[in-house]
């Protein structure tokens, strides 16, 4: 029998790639939006729209088209943005997942649910790198947010024996990273540089570590999670970090550009409370779903470059 799976943030770039797996997997998938008009056009996954907060829309749902699995991957996914909303980041990074929570024990055939976590809940860590045991520390509302739910789950599955689990994902990045990102910020910026339509890339702190890898690496753990015997939650990185310096020189070696000679530093994009290092321990992963990360930042980079310029380029032509 074919498998129906539901994604809300279908249109981010984890959704994006998440649902184009699942249609090779066979899958019949959907994908949450508040309006079908919003959908990307050549998602593989088909538009269902209704209201994430409302437990009664997503019990409907469930039934009417039958679920066997929800991938949450909505939500308010920006610190500077958590800390300009924090109402409106807890209602929708915490209120929506108690809706889902409740709606799938209050129909008789539940569906499995995969949540997306954040490294961000580890804030300033105890200890390096962090794995499952490692102790929450949040250190903005983003983070708490996501502890929150991350804590309802497992609430939840151990008192109604749902299925459901948390994948505690660290930093990951592909050409279909919003802008708003650093990554992406930079791999525009250097294109726009060597196209000639931008003179400099301004960023906050070079000196920050993080462990970075590709959504689409990623993704595939996500779905390994709920083809498991049990509802486990697991930690979901490469293991190995990258400064934000080694990915600014990367992307402008990628262009035949010096960064040195383009890069400024400005102090006010420092944050103060910003964990300047965190590394994952993927150790279960891998040996309970055999997973590992196979794509490393600089191929990461080197994607997001190549994809940048074929924009600006087509961009040109059409204005030519």
């Amino acid at each position: 029998m074919t498998k129906r799976a539901l994604i809300t943030g279908v249109t981010g770039q984890d959704g994006y790639y998440l649902s184009e797996l699942l249609v090779t997997q066979g899958y019949d998938v959907f994908g949450q939006t508040r309006s079908a008009c919003n959908f990307i056009h050549g998602l593989a996954a088909k538009p269902i729209s209704f209201d994430l907060r409302s437990q009664d829309a997503w019990r409907n749902t469930i039934e009417e088209y039958q679920l066997d699995e929800i991938y949450h991957l909505a939500g308010v996914s920006s610190v500077p943005m958590s800390w300009t909303a924090p109402s409106e980041t807890l209602e929708a990074n915490v209120g929506v997942t108690v809706s889902i929570l409740d709606a799938m024990r209050s129909v008789k055939r539940s569906p499995r649910l995969f949540f997306a976590s954040s490294s961000e809940v580890f804030g300033q860590p105890i200890c390096s790198p962090q794995n499952e045991e490692t102790p929450f520390r949040p250190l903005n509302p983003y983070g708490v947010t996501k502890a929150a739910s991350f804590g309802m789950i497992e609430s939840y599955r151990k008192q109604y024996g749902l299925f459901a689990c948390s994948g505690i994902l660290f930093n990951h990045e592909s050409p279909r990273r919003d802008p708003t990102f650093v990554t992406r910020k930079i791999t525009k910026a250097v294109v726009a540089i060597r196209m000639g339509i931008q003179d400099r890339l301004v960023l906050g702190n070079l000196d920050v570590a993080r462990d970075w890898g590709y959504a689409g690496d990623y993704v595939n753990c996500m779905h390994k999670m709920l083809q498991a015997d049990s509802a486990q939650d697991y930690v979901i990185g490469t293991g190995k970090l990258a400064t934000l310096e080694r990915v600014v020189e990367k992307a402008f070696q990628l262009v035949d550009l010096n960064w040195k000679d383009y890069v400024s530093v400005d102090p006010n994009l420092i944050r103060s409370n910003d964990a300047k290092t965190r590394v994952a321990d993927c150790s279960k992963a891998m040996h309970d779903l055999g997973w590992k990360a196979t794509t490393t930042i600089e191929s990461v980079i080197e994607m997001m470059v190549e994809h940048d310029l074929r924009l600006v380029q087509n961009a040109q032509r059409r204005v030519a």
